[in-house]
């Protein structure tokens, strides 16, 4: 591998050397200095990442259904990702729906309307939520927006938390 012209004047015969001087030319210069870029850019990306993740995901069928009292009830899966090498616990809860209780399946009804969810170290935690709903604007409503607030609890630093945006399905009347 070597440059046309020490290609050319190794045909002709004549001495092809190499110095130093070779190596720093502008050409090398600038693609140690792109390669160097993209490391730096890749490290700053690692390091700044979020050890957090969540997906929340509505089920499709049905979009609702409407219990004996009158409620309308809406069912999610929500994933949790722990990105640490350690346990952690995280808190669950919902904002911006009036009148919306929170059920886990195979749990009982949280007595401050809020779930504590214990995640392995390097692992995804899936739950199966309903979220029912009271409120005679929700419940006529065909879509309101909410979040879950997830929250990192007993952190060792800074914790985590983050608003998840979500849909709550209603019939629409």
């Amino acid at each position: 591998y070597s440059t046309t012209s020490l290609y050319a004047a190794g045909v002709a015969g004549m001495p092809t050397a190499w110095h130093w001087r070779m190596l720093l030319r502008p050409r090398t210069a600038i693609y140690f200095s792109a390669w160097a870029a993209v490391g730096l850019i890749m490290l700053v990306t690692l390091v700044g990442r979020e050890r957090l993740n969540v997906d929340i995901l509505a089920d499709r069928n049905p979009l609702y259904v409407r219990l004996s009292d009158g409620s309308i009830r809406n069912g999610y899966t929500v994933k949790i990702l722990n990105m640490k090498q350690e346990p952690r616990s995280f808190r669950l809860s919902l904002e911006g729906l009036p009148g919306a209780s929170l059920q886990m399946e195979g749990e009982p009804a949280p007595v401050d309307g809020a779930y504590d969810i214990a995640v392995e170290a390097d692992k995804v935690r899936a739950v199966k939520l309903f979220v029912a709903s009271h409120d005679q604007h929700v419940r006529e409503a065909e879509a309101t927006s909410f979040a879950f607030v997830v929250s990192e609890e007993n952190a060792k630093g800074t914790p985590e938390a983050g608003k998840f945006r979500a849909i709550f399905h209603g019939p629409g009347n």
